[in-house]
């Protein structure tokens, strides 16, 4: 697939720098996609070549517990195969993939058959799906990982600090607010606010279109709400506007695709 889980996990079996971390996530909240060229670079890394299946299995489970991205959570959450199987032909569908490779579950014995450098990703991602399956099973554990796919909970998770689990949980129930609303909300100065923004590489309109998007993927994932109120309720312009930032965060999926993929 040409979304970013794959390539994180084998930037993450290279030991790059800062991979997983709270600013990496919510870079590729907003901008999922990576190129057909940069993902075959990945894939003839040494690292890649000597990782084994589990490795790269562990590295992809570990990176989606904390994916904000519309896909992230429609794969964490899944309950079926058939939401991975049609995620996959999805991507495949757009074109930016080094190879088509075909997938169609745990049990799935095309990978074997896939070119050698794709072939751990996909059992990785066999390796991962009948975990997410079965902690989904259970309808309590699966609202309690809706609720930890906030922004305001993974900031908890990944020890962003109070400053941002605040900030965030204010965007949540305030999407058309302004940062210096924001600030004078919580009582923090704008330089303060600044200073930690740019520790982390991002701004703070950024983090609060990271917020916007998760919100309002929860809804277009798991209800059967209209998009026009989606959009409305977590601070879009109107639907249009929410299904671009969808496609831009996604790599090309729009809230409806994802909704019929949620729904398998």
């Amino acid at each position: 697939m040409s979304y970013h889980l794959a390539s994180r996990s084998l930037r993450l079996i290279d030991r790059a720098p800062d991979v997983g971390g709270f600013a990496d996530c919510l870079r590729f909240s907003l901008d999922g996609d990576v190129s057909a060229q940069t993902m075959q670079s990945q894939l003839c890394t040494p690292a890649t070549h000597s990782a084994n299946v589990s490795t790269v299995g562990q590295c992809i489970g570990e990176l989606l517990a904390v994916d904000m991205n519309p896909t992230g959570q429609l794969l964490r959450l899944a309950k079926s195969e058939q939401v991975f199987v049609q995620t996959w032909q999805a991507y495949n569908s757009l074109g930016n993939v080094v190879a088509a490779v075909s997938y169609s579950g745990s049990s799935d014995s095309a990978a074997r058959s896939a070119p050698k450098n794709h072939e751990k990703l996909v059992l990785g991602y066999q390796d991962v799906l009948p975990r997410v399956m079965r902690v989904n099973s259970n309808y309590q554990t699966w609202r309690s990982r809706l609720m930890d796919s906030r922004v305001s909970s993974i900031a908890k998770v990944l020890g962003a600090g109070s400053l941002l689990t605040d900030l965030a949980l204010f965007f949540e129930s305030h999407p058309r607010a302004k940062v210096s609303d924001a600030c004078i909300e919580l009582g923090v100065q704008p330089r303060t606010l600044e200073r930690r923004f740019k520790e982390i590489g991002v701004t703070p309109v950024m983090y609060k279109r990271v917020c916007m998007l998760t919100m309002a993927s929860q809804a277009v994932l798991w209800t059967d709400k209209s998009f026009k109120d989606i959009a409305e309720k977590h601070g879009y312009a109107d639907a249009a506007h929410m299904s671009r930032a969808f496609s831009a965060a996604t790599g090309g999926l729009s809230p409806s695709t994802l909704r019929a993929i949620a729904a398998a």
